[in-house]
């Protein structure tokens, strides 16, 4: 197989291969070249030590970063990019399920591999070797499988990461776990409360990205969705008693995930919590029919404790719970009613078209004949706004023909002025006047006067 390396590739595996050193790409960039994939990164492997990558590169005035050195891995920048480069090693003794304290340089690229996660992370390349496949990598490449190298358990108690990202790769490459894998991560599944909130906001990040249809059930299944994500585990085999929901609260959220192809990530966020304030809230009527009363506040208020608990940032807290608040909230597809809700919304037509995609995913996984109506009606409402975003009519203070200085040499003075432009925007968003100084002038004079 020959892979078409960047120039800037060529210059490392050139530079250690002409100063005796074995060199080779190995891992995701390998992988996803025998896939077909596209490649995003390519990591280096090789047999030089550290301080000899360090020096000959800056001797040929490539800027050299030593972003892990203490493990063997130094960042070159060529070209504006970054290109990691690890000295072969071995790893021992690892401390709280993550980070090895014992790391020992190796000379062989065998003695590497095997201190790696998966097997089809293991496959290196360069141009005078060919493809390197020490441990069955391509073999499981073939059979799409996602498969430890050596003893899995072991592989999962020295770094409980390794776990989620098994799940990840499933989802992302639409591969299986092997079996012995697969049980150990099971079994080990507990050790993931040692690993950081930031690296499993990551890792969760990329899952919901991969599109893949039964995120949830592969983390129910494998004992993780309970240890990290216990609000959704809640959700699980949990029937909602309403002729709108023939899906149990966990299929239901599922299948709303599963109309999110092309979502951005916030929106994803807000379908898989949106409902997760419903076992909170339910109760059945005297017909035994299920009732949520104010779900969508509590959702809200359990999915930012959960963002909050994996860090986060404000901007996506917020915009996820205005998604979630809103997810329930019944649109007309009228122009007058999308003006006032858009001049809620402070004109923030993304955001406006954002809640019609969440309530889009939260219908399609209802009752369908029921939900039909909801569904055109949101697709009118979408059509709507599409037309006044070309319109571009006044919905805030800021977009108005007039100003406080204008209401000021009418002789109001104070907070009249504020109320009194309040006024004008809520004339100009039903339709009543027009934005213009003239039309605006002559409303507030006959309101105040």
């Amino acid at each position: 197989m020959y892979i078409v390396l960047p120039q800037a590739v060529h210059l490392i595996l050139d530079t250690l291969h002409r100063n005796h050193h074995s060199a080779y790409i190995i891992g995701g960039c390998v992988r996803d070249a025998v896939l077909g994939l596209p490649i995003h990164d390519y990591d280096i492997t090789t047999s030089a030590r550290p301080e000899l990558v360090q020096e000959l590169f800056q001797n040929k005035g490539i800027t050299v970063i030593p972003t892990g050195l203490k493990h063997g891995t130094l960042t070159l920048r060529i070209d504006h990019e970054n290109y990691e480069v690890t000295t072969f090693r071995t790893d021992k003794n690892y401390q709280n399920h993550r980070t090895p304290q014992e790391v020992t340089f190796a000379d062989t690229l065998l003695e590497d591999v095997n201190r790696r996660d998966f097997t089809i992370n293991t496959l290196a390349y360069n141009e005078e070797t060919g493809l390197l496949d020490l441990v069955g990598g391509l073999e499981d490449l073939n059979k799409r499988i996602i498969r430890c190298v050596g003893d899995a358990e072991k592989r999962f108690e020295e770094d409980a990461l390794r776990m989620l990202r098994a799940l990840r790769f499933s989802m992302t490459l639409h591969f299986s776990i092997e079996q012995n894998t697969w049980s150990a991560l099971k079994k080990h599944a507990h050790l993931l409360t040692y690993i950081s909130a930031e690296r499993i906001r990551d890792e969760w990040n990329r899952m919901l990205m991969s599109e893949y249809d039964h995120i949830l059930d592969l983390l129910y299944d494998s004992g993780v969705l309970t240890i990290l994500f216990p609000e959704l585990s809640k959700l699980y085999h949990h029937n909602q008693h309403s002729l709108w929901h023939p899906y149990d609260m966990f299929q239901h959220t599922q299948i709303a995930l599963q109309h999110t192809i092309s979502y951005t990530l916030i929106e994803k966020l807000a379908v898989v919590f949106h409902d997760i304030g419903k076992p909170d809230t339910m109760y059945l009527d005297e017909n035994h029919h299920g009732h949520f009363p104010h779900h969508a506040k509590v959702s809200k208020e359990l999915a930012a404790q959960v963002m909050k608990r994996l860090k986060y940032d404000h901007t996506t807290m917020d915009t996820v719970c205005t998604l979630i608040a809103c997810h329930d909230y019944y649109l007309q597809p009228n122009e007058r009613f999308m003006r006032r809700f858009l001049g809620k919304l402070g004109g923030d037509y993304a955001l406006c078209r954002s809640i019609i995609k969440v309530q889009l995913a939260d219908d399609q996984a209802k009752e369908q004949i029921r939900a039909k109506e909801k569904i055109e009606i949101l697709l009118q409402c979408q059509k709507i706004l599409n037309e006044l975003e070309q319109q571009c009519p006044a919905l805030t203070l800021a977009s108005l023909a007039v100003d406080g200085n204008d209401l000021k040499a009418l002789g109001l003075a104070g907070v009249q002025i504020g109320k009194g432009l309040n006024i004008i925007l809520q004339a100009v968003i039903e339709g009543s006047i027009t934005n213009t100084k003239a039309d605006c002038l002559s409303y507030i004079k006959k309101h105040v006067s």
